[in-house]
Parts: C-alpha cells; sequence; structure tokens
C-alpha cells in the first residue's frame, strides 16, 4: 500500500500537514492497533476482546480482519458476555458463526455446546475454542440448523449469500444458494444439558424460536441478537414482550444484542 493510499484509508488529507478525519477515527475504537495493522497483518490475532483467534482461514475475509482491527466486530456481544458470564455457567450458544463468542464462552464457562449450521465455519469454531480453553473436552460443536419446531429427521434450507454471516433458515433477497442441512429442534438441544445460558445469534430466526417456544426453568440467562432489518420493529418488540411474558427481564442492551435475567 502506498503513501497516498494509506493516507486515504485511514482518513489522511494530502499536504504537509495531515488531519485525521473525526468521523473515520470515532469509529475505530484502537486506532493505535488499526494503522500498525497495515504494516504486519498477523496470521493469528491474541488480544481482541481477551480471546485468541485464529486467522489461518479463508473464511476470515478481509473484511472480518478490517472489522476486528477497528474494534467493532461483534463487540456487543462481547461486551455483555464479559460482563455477565460466569465461570459455573453452563451455556447452549445457537449460531456459533466464525467462534468468536465461543471463544469467550469457553475461556470461562463449565461447559458449553456450540451449534452451527454452517459447514464451512465448523473448524474455524472448534479451533477457536480449542486455543482459548485448557478443557476442550467440556465445549462441543455440533453442525447443525436448530429449528423452531420439531422437524424429525427432516433436511432444512440454509440459505446463504456473497457472506457467510448472512446464511439463515430465514430467507432474504441477498440470498443466492441453498444447502440442505440436518436439523435440531430447539427443545431437544435444550434438553441435552443442564443449560442455564441461552446465546441465540440466528439472523432474524429469533422471532420464529421465541413465538414457537417456552424456555426451560433452568434458563436463566439469555443473550440475543435481533435483527430489526430481517424481523422489522414490530418483530423486535414482539421477542422483548414475549420473553418478558416468560419472566425475562433486560438487564442490559449493547447495539441490537440484549441481556435478560428471570428468576436471579
Amino acid at each position: 500500500m502506498n503513501g497516498a493510499v494509506f493516507a486515504a484509508h485511514i482518513g489522511f488529507n494530502g499536504g504537509a500537514c495531515a488531519r485525521i478525519n473525526r468521523k473515520t477515527m470515532f469509529n475505530i475504537k484502537h486506532p493505535v492497533r488499526y494503522v500498525s495493522s497495515f504494516i504486519k497483518k498477523p496470521t493469528s490475532y491474541n488480544s481482541y476482546n481477551g480471546v485468541k483467534l485464529d486467522f489461518n482461514s479463508s473464511i476470515v475475509t478481509p473484511w472480518i480482519r478490517d472489522a476486528i482491527y477497528k474494534g467493532y466486530y461483534e463487540s456487543d456481544e462481547c461486551n455483555l458476555l464479559k460482563s455477565y458470564l460466569e465461570a459455573t455457567d453452563i451455556v447452549l450458544e445457537i449460531g456459533a458463526g466464525i467462534g468468536l463468542t465461543s471463544a469467550i464462552v469457553a475461556s470461562k464457562a463449565m461447559y458449553s455446546t456450540h451449534i452451527e449450521a454452517n459447514p464451512n465455519l465448523i473448524h474455524l469454531v472448534t479451533t477457536n475454542i480449542s486455543i482459548n480453553t485448557q478443557n476442550p473436552c467440556n465445549h462441543t460443536v455440533r453442525e447443525a440448523a436448530v429449528t423452531a419446531i420439531e422437524m424429525g429427521d427432516s433436511l432444512v434450507s440454509l440459505h446463504s449469500g456473497d457472506n457467510f454471516w448472512n446464511a439463515a433458515l430465514k430467507e432474504r433477497e441477498i440470498h443466492k444458494n441453498a444447502i440442505n442441512q440436518k436439523s435440531v429442534y430447539i427443545q431437544n438441544a435444550l434438553k441435552e444439558r443442564k443449560f442455564n445460558f441461552l446465546i441465540m445469534d440466528v439472523e432474524g430466526y429469533e422471532l420464529e424460536i421465541i413465538t414457537s417456544n417456552k424456555f426451560p426453568v433452568g434458563i436463566k440467562k439469555i443473550m440475543i441478537e435481533l435483527h430489526p432489518k430481517v424481523i422489522g420493529e414490530e418483530g423486535l418488540a414482539t421477542c422483548v414482550s414475549l420473553l418478558e411474558l416468560q419472566g425475562y427481564k433486560t438487564i442490559n442492551k449493547s447495539g441490537n444484542s440484549l441481556y435478560l435475567t428471570r428468576g436471579i
């Protein structure tokens, strides 16, 4: 990257007196780290929200690295987890992505299960968990699509687009392809261990799950990313209202991510 391109990228005007674009720098939480990333981009990153991340995968695109360098990749979920995850928690995570939140969970929680529908992400989730825990056997990764209703042994369509984070059971205009994936009914997944903490990031499918299900009494904590661009503001309000009817109370909110508890 030449000097002119570098300067333009981080918000400098040309001329003898360089000036940082305030809006750009406002959106970069770690400007020194971000600037230094142009000199050397590591194959592994050892300090993002206190966990290590594997960068040796084509899944970790320049966009994701850029988001990590700027400090906003899944920052809302990370902030909530760091505030409320406890060593005694037994966590079920639905929608693990590249395994960032999974790594945070595995670094601290007693036991956890992480379910991801995208087969291209399973190895990355497993790796990011394994390099962040001394007890990898306590943390399980499963490839399956979690469904809101019982589907038996039926396969379901996982829709995908150009980016892995848009893969979802709920089809949208951005999707271009679909694969058949084995399913697991959420109630069956919840019965597999004595989970007390549910984490859910399912790209808009949360409305179907919450509308169709009551969570076991043992689920005392929920962290959920809501997707108003998919379910609309009305759908968002419906999710919160239905969780409140089950006795949950919103304790904290960061972006579109909520942390709720009941009976604590």
